[in-house]
C-alpha cells in the first residue's frame, strides 16, 4: 500500500509481532535489530521513524545512543516504565515520541503515523492519508448473506434499520435486505455519525431525514414515514442541524 520504512531497534517479541502485522496489513517495510547489536548494517536505508527500545540491557547500548544523536532522524522511545529520572535522561535528544509499555499495537501506530504526518508533509505523510481513506472506506461497508451470494452495503446507502422480531431489515433506495441479527448487534456495526437511533426498533441515517412532524412525532425518509419513540424524541432532536 504505501513503502513507509520503520526500523526497530530493541528485543521485545510483542513489539516486533505489532511491526508484522503493519508489514501484513499496510505494506509497510520492517527492519528489526537486536538492541546487542553494535553497528547498524551500511546497506540500511534510512529509515522514516525509528524505534529505540529503553529497556534495563539497553540504556548503554551504543548504536541506540548514537542514532539518539543524529536529530535528522525521526525517532520514538520504548520504555519499560514511567520513570521520571529516565524520561528526563533521553528527554534531551528530542524525541518525537516516548511510549511507556503496556501499550497496544493501536498505541504504536497512531505514534509513529502521528510522527511521520507532523514532521513529514511530503510524500510519506499523503500516503497515510490515503491509506486511512482506504481503510474507511473498507470499514464503511460491510457483507450480507443473500442465499448464495455475499452482497456489499455501503453505510452510506442505508436509509433505515428496522428490526423485526429475530431479525433486521436493511432498507435502502436499491433494495430492502432483511438478515438474522439483533438491532443492537447491527447498530455497532453502523457509524455513531452517521446514524441515530429513534425507536427501540427504527435506526436512522441522520443525513436521510427529509422531514420531521413534530406533532405525529415521525420523521419522513425517501417518502416513508417512521416512529419516533418517546424517551428517544430530545436526544434525536439535539443531533439535528437547526437554525
Amino acid at each position: 500500500m504505501n513503502n513507509i520504512f520503520v526500523l526497530y531497534i530493541g528485543d521485545d517479541p510483542v513489539i516486533a509481532e505489532y511491526l508484522r502485522t503493519y508489514s501484513d496489513e499496510l505494506g509497510w517495510k520492517i527492519s528489526v535489530i537486536s538492541a546487542g547489536e553494535e553497528v547498524m548494517d551500511p546497506l540500511i536505508p534510512e529509515p522514516d521513524v525509528c524505534l529505540l527500545d529503553l529497556n534495563y540491557s539497553s540504556q548503554e547500548n551504543y548504536l541506540i545512543n548514537n542514532l539518539l544523536e543524529r536529530k535528522e532522524i525521526k525517532k520514538i522511545l520504548l520504555a519499560d516504565s514511567a520513570d521520571e529520572d529516565l524520561y528526563i535522561r533521553y528527554r534531551k535528544y528530542l524525541p518525537f515520541g516516548y511510549l511507556v509499555r503496556p501499550l497496544t499495537e493501536i498505541h504504536l501506530r497512531a505514534q509513529i503515523e502521528s510522527t511521520i504526518i507532523s514532521f513529514d508533509v511530503h510524500q510519506k505523510a499523503i500516503q497515510i492519508l490515503r491509506s486511512w481513506k482506504e481503510e474507511e472506506e473498507l470499514h464503511n461497508s460491510f457483507f450480507i448473506k443473500n442465499n448464495n451470494k455475499l452482497l456489499k452495503v455501503k453505510q452510506s446507502d442505508i436509509l433505515v434499520v428496522i428490526a423485526d422480531g429475530n431479525y433486521c431489515v436493511i432498507i435502502t433506495p436499491q433494495r430492502r435486505h432483511a438478515i438474522k441479527i439483533s438491532l443492537r448487534r447491527i447498530k455497532m456495526k453502523l457509524s455513531v455519525l452517521l446514524f441515530k437511533q429513534i425507536h427501540r426498533n427504527y435506526i436512522i441515517q441522520l443525513g436521510k431525514v427529509d422531514s420531521v412532524d413534530l406533532s405525529t412525532n415521525e420523521v419522513s425518509i425517501d417518502g416513508d414515514l417512521y416512529p419516533i419513540g418517546g424517551s428517544f424524541r430530545q436526544r434525536f432532536l439535539d443531533h439535528l442541524d437547526r437554525i
